[in-house]
């Protein structure tokens, strides 16, 4: 498996951070700490054969900062 950087000029895809998963995913995340789903889950479902994406057209907003979510908060208003 190869990793791809947002720098990437050839990336085409992001996640979203709309998930949906069984519960049985739960067993993997470790008892102490931080965890990081791209680092640690996500390639052993892989591995698994055990995960899928889900590819849509709708925008996607970064509210990833207090100033873009500003941005969102008017949109919406």
């Amino acid at each position: 498996m190869t990793r791809q950087h947002a720098n990437d000029s050839d990336l085409r895809y992001i996640e979203a951070g709309v998930l949906g998963t069984r519960r049985e995913v739960l067993d993997l995340i470790p008892g102490e700490g931080a965890v990081s789903l791209e680092q640690q889950i996500f390639p052993v479902l892989i591995a698994r054969r055990q995960l899928a994406g889900y590819v849509t057209t709708q925008r996607f907003y970064d509210i990833g900062t207090p100033e873009r979510l500003r941005v969102i908060e008017e949109l919406f208003a």
